[in-house]
């Protein structure tokens, strides 16, 4: 078995389900809005993300069997049971280190968006595609 078949089997399952989770950009809106506000109501994203009820509800599934997301239930005395979708701690992780990996930061989470937070294309030494001007760039 050659080396790089052997490290591709070694790879761990739940990056290889989070990237299939990641892989959506009505999965990628449903987990920023996750991000920023932790604990959301089906009604809520379905209000946040626009998306219908059964496209919203193939992509929350999507999410949970990629270890991103799970769903709960919190019970009120007098009140019927609420079901209610938040990041994993894997999934919190995961979005963390994406947005820190694009963005200068170091925090660990949630990370407010602000003009000061420059992206990944402002850092010095990084190569500039073409039409793009960054820190490097004499234009900028």
């Amino acid at each position: 078995m050659s080396d790089v078949i052997h490290r591709i089997e070694k790879f761990p399952q739940e990056l290889s389900s989070a990237i299939k989770g990641l892989d959506s950009e009505n999965r990628r809106a449903i987990l920023l809005s996750l991000y920023f506000t932790p604990k959301m109501a089906f009604s809520d994203i379905l209000e946040e993300t626009k998306l219908g009820d059964s496209l919203l509800s193939s992509h929350l599934r999507v999410l949970q069997d990629s270890f991103l997301v799970v769903q709960f239930y919190e019970h009120e005395l007098g009140r019927e049971e609420y079901s209610f979708y938040e990041l994993t701690k894997f999934g919190r992780r995961i979005i963390t280190s994406l947005l820190g990996t694009y963005y200068q930061i170091e925090e660990d989470a949630p990370i407010e968006l602000t003009p000061e937070i420059e992206p990944l294309a402002a850092l010095p030494g990084r190569p500039v595609r073409s039409g793009e001007k960054g820190r490097n760039d004499p234009g900028h």
